[in-house]
């Protein structure tokens, strides 16, 4: 009898490992903020962007980042953690305040994943609802004057290029059409070929001066970019100062557990010309059922229980470079 009980459990372990995502919505960001976390996040994680997290900016092009330091950044994390284990602490009757089912909980854990480049911060505190994700991490905080102005600013800058970039195809397409011309009033006759060449020699000039016009078009000023606490929001200004993507798993008491996913990238791992335009909610398991060790939810990382959130951030290359999946001696001393 007992050896049936466990074969059902197993396969029952096993069908809610292997169970796909029950629901799964996205929902667009806000368009500043989408702006900024896009130029920031593809800056950080250029080849030829040479910078460490630990410096105060980055610097490409006409494009300077004000980024916070990691260990602000880290920071701005832990202290959204204490505050979630405050919140839990005291929600709790204090008869259960002494158990030690509850004294477990009032812990930090902190783990990386080298194979997969991420650092991984959970705590079991009140956790967050789905209207949660939505309206505070979805629509983020109030962004600063300065972070207005600059997403404006990338906006105009953006559409100028674009304007550039058409204005110069059709430009070489007048030009390859006068050369038919040209081309075809030289067979006629020799008469025309000397009219041609004058003419083709003032089409030239003025085709050098149209380039110079060009290159001082594509010349525009300095942009500054404020991604720091005080511009953005805590949280976001540490995904722009650590990682190019986040993910996080909560669950609140009074909700059920849900996935909160933002990437720069698609799946096939290339860079999406869109990205941080939408963020993705999923609900992994049915109404009721908690994440635990018996459906899969057994990592050192995971959430289990009633409640507690697990941020995942994958590591840019400036951060992996500074160290930051190494905890012994990078990590801790941090903190």
């Amino acid at each position: 009898m007992s050896a049936k009980m466990d074969a059902n459990s197993n396969a029952s372990h096993d069908e809610s490992k292997n169970q796909s995502q029950v629901s799964s919505e996205s929902y667009p960001i806000s368009q500043p903020l989408a702006t900024i976390l896009r130029i920031a996040v593809q800056l950080d994680d250029d080849d030829d962007c040479n910078s460490s997290p630990s410096s105060p900016s980055t610097s490409i092009s006409n494009i300077t980042v004000i980024r916070d330091s990691a260990q602000d950044a880290l920071q701005n994390i832990i202290r959204n953690c204490f505050v979630a284990m405050d919140e839990m602490y005291f929600y709790t009757q204090p008869s259960k305040r002494k158990k030690d089912s509850f004294q477990h909980r009032l812990c930090i854990r902190i783990s990386t994943n080298e194979e997969e480049n991420s650092l991984s911060i959970t705590d079991y505190g009140s956790g967050m609802t789905r209207s949660d994700l939505i309206n505070a991490l979805g629509v983020g905080s109030r962004l600063s004057s300065d972070a207005l102005m600059a997403a404006r600013a990338i906006h105009t800058e953006e559409l100028n290029r674009l304007k550039a970039v058409n204005n110069k195809e059709c430009k070489d397409n007048d030009k390859s059409n006068h050369q038919e011309d040209d081309n075809e009033s030289v067979s006629s006759s020799s008469s025309s070929d000397s009219s041609s060449s004058s003419s083709t020699v003032s089409d030239n000039a003025d085709d050098v001066d149209e380039n110079i016009n060009d290159d001082t078009d594509l010349e525009e000023e300095k942009i500054i970019i404020p991604c720091t606490a005080k511009d953005i929001g805590g949280f976001y200004a540490s995904l722009c100062t650590l990682g190019v993507a986040v993910e996080i798993g909560t669950k609140s008491k009074f909700d059920e557990y849900y996935e909160f996913k933002l990437s720069s990238h698609e799946s096939n791992g290339e860079k999406d010309k869109a990205s941080f335009s939408t963020f993705t909610i999923a609900r992994p398991m049915d109404e009721g059922q908690m994440p635990s060790a018996y459906n899969g939810y057994n990592k050192f990382n995971d959430v289990r229980g009633e409640s507690g959130t697990r941020i995942t951030i994958k590591l840019n290359k400036n951060s992996i470079q500074a160290g930051m999946l190494n905890q012994k001696d990078v990590l801790k001393p941090m903190l």
